[in-house]
């Protein structure tokens, strides 16, 4: 099978871009292609260098028209990729009319299945939709932030699919900021009214798909490797998301590579030894490739901490808890 996906990042993101294809290299062998609208011309230029296979590139220039251009004087850059998500796809379908099937993909999402399942159970539907499956108590976010995370959507070039696909454009266009009103929140709200207009609209069951930060706990004692294959409540675990994902740069043997925080790092976890720590080994295998065309080259990381502050930042606050509670045992 041929998989045509499509994603959007800058400079910043360039580390965490190349991880996803990458990922979609091991796990998608009968081919795809991936397309990269490209934020900023640095970002434009290393790619090029870079020569990835099985990949195309846009600028904003490709994609950009009036209506973009006059959204984008209001918005940020982070709510302007947000507003060019179905204006990409729109420009895809258009302009090479023989791709049967679009699928958005946030630059830190990473495969570590294929996504056949994915498309099986796509089949005879025209938006396919993944809920945000929010960790118990936290549910009632969702009447904000919207049902659907809006990091992965796929359209297929039919009838049902343009046309939801253009109401979204139109939407985005219209209004895409990084606050919550009533019924909306970026580009994101709008999918929980797909189904309510459209004909062909699909929200996957696949519990293994969009595993992210936001729903992991949902998926804790279940997370194990069999058969070389990560398994997530009985499910192969197709993709992980690794939204605000932070990691320190250069790496150090002392202090964890990330995220932020070294003690939050430390913590044994199935979901780290099998999930976090591939993933980090690659963001940095990734950026070692880019200093090779670009010496210096940090964009994305954050500056690593003094060591022994960070110590006493996250250590000594634990000591403390934990001599408390030893205290108040003996105490009992």
């Amino acid at each position: 099978m041929t998989y045509t996906f499509y994603t959007i990042f800058d400079t910043e993101f360039l580390a965490k871009g190349l991880a996803l294809h990458d990922s979609l290299v091991r796990h998608c062998p009968g081919g795809f292609t991936l397309w990269v609208l490209c934020l900023d011309d640095k970002c434009f230029s290393i790619l090029k260098e870079l020569g990835l296979a099985n990949t195309r590139f846009l600028s904003l220039q490709d994609i950009e028209d009036a209506d973009l251009l006059e959204a984008k004087k209001t918005r940020t850059l982070r709510e302007y990729s947000w507003t060019m998500k179905p204006s990409v796809a729109n420009f895809l379908f258009t302009t090479y009319p023989n791709i049967e099937t679009l699928f958005y993909l946030d630059s830190d999402i990473y495969f570590y299945h294929s996504p056949q399942p994915i498309y099986e159970e796509f089949e005879g539907h025209s938006v396919i939709l993944f809920p945000h499956r929010l960790q118990g108590g936290k549910q009632a976010k969702e009447n904000d932030v919207g049902k659907y995370n809006a990091g992965m959507i796929m359209f297929r070039n039919d009838t049902n699919g343009r046309a939801c696909l253009e109401w979204w454009r139109q939407k985005c266009n219209e209004w895409c900021y990084h606050k919550e009103e009533p019924g909306r929140l970026g580009d994101q709200k709008y999918l929980d009214y797909f189904a309510e207009q459209f004909e062909g609209i699909l929200v996957s069951k696949n519990l293994g798909v969009d595993v992210a930060p936001w729903n992991v706990k949902n998926y804790r004692g279940t997370i194990k490797k069999q058969n070389g294959t990560i398994m997530a409540l009985g499910t192969p675990l197709i993709c992980f998301h690794f939204s605000l994902f932070n990691f320190y740069y250069p790496s150090r043997f002392i202090l964890p590579n990330g995220p932020t925080t070294s003690f939050d790092y430390t913590l044994p976890a199935p979901e780290k030894t099998l999930m976090y720590d591939e993933y980090i080994h690659k963001i940095f295998k990734e950026m070692k490739r880019i200093q090779k065309i670009r010496p210096g080259f940090k964009e994305g990381s954050k500056p690593r901490p003094n060591m022994f502050k960070q110590i006493r930042q996250d250590v000594v606050p634990l000591i403390r808890t934990l001599l408390r509670g030893s205290v108040g045992a003996g105490r009992s």
